[in-house]
């Protein structure tokens, strides 16, 4: 029997605390010596206000994570290294416990990320919250057997903002459900195009500039630091089959 709806999550800010910025930035800070640093800001000073406004284009995105990878490669980092950087990243309050009872009701769950799928992976595994998780759409790593240092990067898994909603359809489609069933849990308005319908889409804010700038990209949203109203509106979409469900 097909499962009833699916849940696809965004990770940085989203699963993950606002302080954390992103799992890059948190590996970042945690291997980069202060030349490359730099050259990390530089490229966050040119990116990242326009993917905060929406204005960041395709070419722009698929850059911006190319030039980040390459970044690591030059700087010799080691998957190890990577695993002691992300050693204390917990998972927002409440995610577990949400992911635990998803899995409880067979409903099945993938994150989606413009992010790095390792990085994904270490940090889920750290929370106990892997085995919970169907899939993981992230751009993977490629990382040399002997050496453990990371090489480069599979392009055919790249995951841009742009493709949040491919890849949602994808999912749905390999757990057999329907489009419109597709309930979505994002933070930013690079989150505009995940799940499918607007209305199975909820946004996690942390103050009311932030709700103010994604309010119209999601169905409801709540500011909060845990993942209780998540959890509150999962349950509503599940259980009463609200509209469109």
């Amino acid at each position: 029997m097909a499962p009833e709806c699916a849940v696809v999550f965004d990770f940085d800010g989203t699963l993950t605390p606002k302080f954390h910025v992103s799992l890059f930035n948190v590996v970042e800070k945690g291997v980069l010596s202060e030349k490359y640093l730099q050259e990390t800001a530089i490229l966050r000073n040119k990116y990242l206000p326009k993917a905060m406004s929406g204005t960041i284009t395709h070419k722009e995105e698929a850059a911006w994570l190319s030039e980040n990878i390459n970044i690591f490669i030059k700087a010799g980092t080691t998957i190890d290294q990577v695993k002691y950087a992300l050693k204390d990243v917990r998972l927002r309050i409440n995610v577990v416990d949400c992911m635990a009872l998803l899995k409880y009701k067979r409903i099945p769950m993938a994150v989606i990320s413009y992010g790095v799928y390792q990085f994904i992976e270490i940090v889920l595994k750290n929370n106990h919250a892997l085995p919970l998780i169907n899939s993981i759409y992230a751009t993977k790593l490629e990382v040399d057997k002997e050496t453990g240092k990371i090489i480069g990067f599979n392009p055919a898994t790249v995951l841009l903002p742009t493709q949040k909603g491919t890849a949602s359809l994808h999912f749905a489609k390999s757990v057999r459900v329907a489009e419109n069933k597709i309930l979505a849990v994002g933070d930013s308005l690079v989150d505009s195009l995940l799940g499918s319908l607007k209305e199975n889409r909820f946004g996690i804010a942390e103050d009311e500039t932030q709700l103010k700038r994604i309010q119209n990209v999601m169905g409801e949203c709540a500011i909060t630091q845990d993942f209780s109203p998540v959890i509150n509106w999962l349950i509503r979409k599940i259980e009463n089959k609200q509209a469109p469900l």
